[in-house]
């Protein structure tokens, strides 16, 4: 067993490094499924083997075709800039379009400007929803001033871990076989470090799996419904008190500024007053 185990963990480590763990296993099995269907084809008489129809091509090229079309991977969001006459009614109208599309708020927040009021709101429908979601409120709401959707392909990429998260559990269930042979504590440890590492990366993959998957479900609208409010009314409302709030604050600021100047000058003026008293006391003697 300690010859053995030693030659075992370095299969096993070159094995996980590759991230193809069952490479060897499937290719021993299809040697022998190989040997076994060459075995059966020399039993079988040539004449029922040549009346075996061949299978069309073509069927298995449309079957895959549309197999692949129904597993892609695509990450779709978008966003919208909307131009109302009344946010509030405009929120209601948005709010009923979501719902039938199944949909949901994952964020919103409100804001009152000087000259506008906004709405900030992303939209989460599931991914098929997408598209005509964003048709209904094109047709729903007449003044669109800012459109941006975008498509992304991550098949490849979500595969590409997929098949990593299975090779690394594979992995970790014959590294699991080997710790229950393991018969020195140095074994057991190397093993046991082993097992905890691939567990690390299992999790971190299986992580980032299930973002692509939420991603890939479930797709973002962000949407900005803007009310403007006209200058006109604002400033008649605010013109009485703004120029009233300006007048006293001018004052004040040239009170300071007075009594600054006064401040500077205060040795001037001594002199000035001590040559008056002096001019005026020569004269009158």
């Amino acid at each position: 067993m300690r010859r053995v185990l030693p030659f075992l963990l370095l299969l096993l480590s070159t094995l996980s490094c590759n991230e193809d763990p069952s490479f060897f296993t499937n290719t021993s099995e299809a040697s022998t499924s190989s040997f076994t269907e060459g075995l059966a084809d020399a039993d079988v008489p040539i004449t029922q083997r040549e009346l075996t129809p061949p299978v069309n091509p073509s069927s298995q090229d449309v079957v895959s075709s549309t197999a692949e079309t129904s597993l892609k991977k695509i990450i779709k969001n978008g966003s919208l800039v909307i131009d109302v006459d009344s946010l509030y009614r405009a929120k209601a109208t948005l709010d009923k379009i979501i719902k039938q599309f199944e949909g949901y708020y994952d964020r919103e927040s409100f804001q009152d400007e000087d000259y506008s009021l906004r709405y900030n709101l992303a939209i989460r429908v599931p991914v098929n929803s997408f598209d005509p979601l964003v048709s209904a409120l094109e047709n729903g709401f007449n003044r669109i001033t800012d459109k941006e959707v975008s498509a992304v392909d991550v098949t490849s990429q979500y595969k590409d871990i997929e098949s990593r998260l299975s090779s690394k559990k594979t992995a970790l269930e014959q590294y699991r076989n080997i710790l229950k042979k393991a018969q020195t504590i140095k074994e057991v440890l190397e093993v046991q470090d082993y097992i905890r590492k691939l567990e690390e990366e299992i999790e971190s993959t299986t992580v980032r799996l299930k973002q692509l998957q939420d991603q890939t479900s479930y797709s973002t609208l962000n949407v900005t419904l803007i009310q403007k409010i006209p200058v006109e009314d604002t400033q008649e409302e605010k013109s009485f008190w703004t120029d009233a709030s300006h007048a006293f604050t001018s004052g004040w600021n040239g009170l300071e500024a007075f009594l600054i100047l006064l401040i500077s000058v205060w040795p001037f003026l001594i002199i000035t007053a001590v040559l008056i008293w002096g001019i005026r006391r020569l004269r009158g003697s």
